[in-house]
């Protein structure tokens, strides 16, 4: 891949609970409500197996293509974030998405909110595709071998900011996430960079236990979001 063109920083977020305020697979099963999901959880140990396998449910209690869609489109998202997001194109700053979500979710949540056009450096996440009304997902990663802690079999997140990180030089990046799996993550990043930690999950009381190199700023809302992206990229892009 060509090496992106220079800005002023890079922005990952994380999706479920940071950039959006649900976990996106597990509000689409909402979509069906008369289904029955718990024995799928001791059935596969990893968890994009277990969502392949509600997908197959939800299809066969006949539940459409479209049915899913306006289900995530109804997804709660802070106005803040979208706003967010907004800024940091505005200002000239890359962002990705980093997730163990799948792409059509994430896909169909950018769109309905007008931010599909905003995430020049990728959608990093299991891939997913619509096969006749059906939604396919498979892993990210067929396996890996990263012994962090919270790290998942089909998706270490440290391996991908590895990869962002030596493929271009960013002066500074800042990583919005919630769960173990960001640990990871944020464990790659640099003394100039920022980890924007949700208060009072995972990552966030991981980080207080064992701190990584990057910075911690601790956000509760889309406001305290807002206002701590806006503290960390003035200072670089302004």
């Amino acid at each position: 891949r060509q090496q992106m063109a220079e800005g002023c920083g890079l922005m990952i977020w994380d999706f479920d609970w940071s950039l959006v305020n649900e976990n996106t697979d597990f509000w689409v099963r909402g979509a069906t409500p008369e289904l029955d999901f718990e024995a799928v959880r001791s059935k596969h140990p990893c968890f994009t197996e277990q969502m392949a396998e509600v997908f197959d449910m939800m299809h066969q209690a006949g539940c459409s293509r479209q049915h899913i869609e306006a289900r995530l489109q109804s997804l709660p998202v802070f106005a803040e974030n979208i706003e967010a997001v907004k800024y940091l194109h505005h200002l000239g700053v890359h962002q990705a998405i980093l997730s163990d979500a799948n792409t059509i979710l994430i896909e169909t949540v950018l769109r309905a909110h007008g931010l599909e056009d905003f995430f020049d450096a990728g959608i990093h996440t299991n891939p997913a595709r619509w096969d006749d009304g059906k939604l396919r997902v498979r892993r990210y990663q067929e396996e890996n071998a990263c012994t962090q802690w919270m790290c998942q079999p089909n998706l270490c997140k440290g391996d991908v900011v590895q990869h962002i990180l030596q493929a271009d030089r960013f002066e500074m990046v800042a990583y919005v996430g919630d769960g173990g799996g960001d640990y990871c993550a944020v464990s790659r990043l640099r003394p100039c960079d920022h980890v924007l930690a949700r208060t009072g999950y995972r990552l966030e009381q991981r980080l207080r236990e064992a701190p990584v190199e990057a910075g911690l700023v601790s956000w509760e809302d889309g406001q305290e979001l807002l206002d701590s992206i806006r503290l960390i990229f003035n200072q670089v892009c302004l």
